[in-house]
């Protein structure tokens, strides 16, 4: 198993507009997951690349944006709003995306790779 530094930061000048995604490499329980981190309009996000309908990744080909800016999951065609995470269409209607914490420091997201208690989306 490779390890991962404790925080991976990433230049916020990666994420210039709503169309920019960024794979962050994540441990959680030992083993390497996804994340996604994304720019919203009330400043940026990390979610947890794991649909709530099975635990399954969202995207085969690593972006998991439909054309409107939604995030979807190419399983079972959920779709889920960006800005809250919440799920408005599929079999997991009104559950969330899981956030990764991070913080804005200078000019760069801080995200910690080693994800203890990630947080579900209200």
């Amino acid at each position: 198993m490779n390890e991962l530094p404790e925080f991976q930061e990433i230049p916020l000048s990666d994420l210039p507009d709503e169309h920019a995604v960024i794979q962050v490499p994540l441990m959680k329980k030992k083993r390497r997951v996804l994340g996604y981190a994304m720019r919203r309009t009330t400043g940026f996000v990390v979610y947890l690349d794991s649909c709530p309908h099975f635990g399954s990744p969202l995207s085969d080909d690593g972006i998991p944006l439909d054309a409107t800016g939604n995030v979807t999951c190419s399983a079972h065609r959920a779709a889920f709003n960006r800005e809250t995470g919440i799920c408005f269409q599929g079999p997991c209607a009104g559950k969330g995306l899981t956030e990764v914490p991070f913080e804005v420091t200078g000019e760069a997201l801080r995200i910690r790779t080693q994800i203890a208690r990630p947080r579900p989306t209200p």
